[in-house]
């Protein structure tokens, strides 16, 4: 069994991560330029974990070789339905890495709009959702009196002409094609890098012009670029359903759209939370909010084997040397190569202290100055989808303060769950080890808060430690919270103010949360759910941790 990547998700995600720079780098001639790693000059090893399916015990095997071997990141973009953390081999072997110091970041998996689907939520991993760039390759549609944008990586140019539209159904085809697609541009929903190709090959052999690929409502607006072979394009699901209505109502529909084989920069609203990428509530410790940030994650251009067609697809006879390609799994190691940057920047920062600097650094406002909004409505994110925010690795080198944990802390955390002595085996090899460790999960110093209400109960406090890693001193932060829905949560911090007057200083506080809520029992937890944010800023410094509340 070879070590070598058949799939191309491995090469694709370690050259993001860590990649030396390659000039004139495209899809066929799509995004074109330097192509460069985050941490380029970083040492790689990969490990094949998937034969191509993934298994738990391939995946634990490979993550134990990456502990022995020493790394000192550990970039995992790979996910599993969430169990109980003792039954969960990723949390189990992520454990494992913490104890060694390394740090672990998972992606959140492409479940998303759904709500409680986020994969590799134990506290100790750090947990990247996927955000979009300003970065597109845009087709122009005309239909009637109407014009849409789509996106498509298609190489050629089609004349601006216009041609009959058909809409055969769902497509999804098999073998066989209907008869009347010949001469016309034929509109498919949309399945899938690999279905979308299959649909328009056998479009192409049956004689078909083009073919417009329809986003469904859970993707929403996001669009997803599409190595095509002949002339078609991805659409958003607002647009898609104004072109099936256009081709109910009308007699002869016809379309027209011209592909420029072009890479727009700047344009796009940017970022903004991926439609698949997973949300929470965390499933298994609602206390714990994940995902912890985003990352870009839409069509990311990276580095792919030599054997693999670009679409995955057997019947794909192109090859290219980089890819485009979108999900979570790209959105991990974005966040691996700035990890590695900020160790090798602050080589005694633990890992916690590095996901807290990710965190209360990242952003939550976009390049048109508004707050972070998700593709699969345009509402706007909240942190079910971007946790603290989108990353920003500049600012994250200079936190000013950290929320750190290493692995007793986490072991009281894992007790508060009332695991049983066996059950905590699977962590700690030790007998009686939550003997004395009483505490609820949200107890743990994390960089974000999430309450839960249960029952009758209305007040809640959670404690949180700072440490001062800034070197410019004294410094003197103030509190500021942004209560989103002050009339149905009360959020109160004591002391006012921290004083920090040498390097690694800690100093706590305390967060009363007191709820003025009654459930609407007809209504979702997660509708009537609280968001805002703790911010502690001094005249260099502003430290922000989102908050979630729920009721239940």
């Amino acid at each position: 069994m070879s070590p070598r990547d058949d799939d191309g998700h491995g090469t694709h995600v370690a050259s993001t991560a860590a990649g030396t720079g390659v000039a004139n780098a495209n899809t066929f001639g799509f995004a074109s330029g330097t192509a460069r790693g985050i941490a380029s000059k970083a040492r790689i090893a990969m490990y094949k974990a998937c034969w191509p399916d993934c298994f738990w015990s391939d995946v634990f095997a490979g993550m134990e070789a990456a502990i022995k071997d020493g790394v000192d990141i550990l970039s995992v973009s790979i996910g599993f339905p969430e169990q109980p953390y003792y039954e969960n081999l990723m949390a189990r072997a992520a454990f494992a890495a913490v104890k060694k110091n390394i740090f672990i970041c998972c992606s959140a998996g492409n479940d998303g709009p759904g709500m409680s689907s986020v994969h590799n939520a134990a506290p100790w991993i750090t947990t990247v959702g996927s955000g979009s760039m300003d970065r597109s390759f845009p087709v122009q549609i005309q239909i009637g009196d109407k014009s849409f944008v789509g996106s498509s990586l298609y190489p050629g140019k089609i004349i601006n002409k216009s041609y009959p539209l058909v809409n055969p159904g769902s497509c999804g085809f098999e073998k066989t094609v209907p008869n009347n697609v010949g001469g016309k541009i034929v509109v498919c929903s949309y399945g899938g890098v690999t279905d979308s190709f299959e649909d328009g090959k056998l479009i192409h052999e049956a004689g078909g012009v083009g073919m417009i690929a329809l986003h469904s409502i859970f993707d929403g607006e996001e669009i997803r670029a599409v190595p095509y072979t002949l002339p078609s394009v991805t659409l958003g699901y607002k647009g898609g359903l104004e072109i099936l209505s256009y081709i109910n109502s009308t007699r002869n529909p016809s379309v027209s759209f011209r592909i420029h084989n072009i890479t727009v920069v700047g344009k796009d609203r940017a970022p903004i939370a991926s439609s698949m990428s997973s949300r929470g509530p965390n499933p298994i410790a609602p206390e714990i909010l994940k995902p912890d940030i985003i990352a870009p994650g839409s069509n990311i251009l990276a580095a792919w084997p030599p054997n693999v067609a670009p679409t995955a697809s057997p019947h794909d006879r192109r090859r290219v040397k980089f890819n485009i390609l979108s999900g979570t799994s790209m959105a991990c190691p974005h966040v691996a190569g700035v990890a590695a940057l900020l160790r090798a920047a602050h080589p005694n920062w633990s890992p916690s202290a590095i996901r807290s600097a990710l965190m209360t650094t990242a952003t939550t406002i976009d390049n048109e100055d508004a707050p972070l909004a998700r593709y699969d409505d345009m509402g706007q994110a909240t942190p079910l989808s971007i946790g603290a925010g989108h990353i920003n690795p500049q600012m994250a080198s200079d936190p000013g303060l950290v929320y750190d944990a290493d692995t007793s802390d986490y072991t009281k955390f894992l007790c508060s769950l009332n695991y049983t002595e066996k059950q905590m085996k699977a962590f700690v090899d030790a007998p009686n080890s939550c003997t004395g460790h009483a505490g609820a999960p949200g107890d743990l110093n994390y960089p974000s808060f999430s309450v839960v209400f249960k029952g009758n109960s209305t007040i809640q406090e959670l404690k949180r430690t700072a440490t001062n890693v800034g070197e410019l001193l004294p410094e003197i932060y103030k509190v500021r919270v942004i209560n989103f829905e002050a009339e149905k949560l009360t959020v109160s911090v004591k002391p006012q103010s921290l004083v920090f007057k040498k390097l690694d200083e800690k100093q706590s506080y305390i967060v009363n949360f007191k709820s003025n809520y009654s459930v609407d029992k007809s209504v979702g937890v997660v509708k009537q759910m609280v968001f805002g944010s703790i911010l502690w800023e001094s005249d260099r410094h502003s430290v922000r941790s989102p908050f979630a509340v729920m009721w239940q």
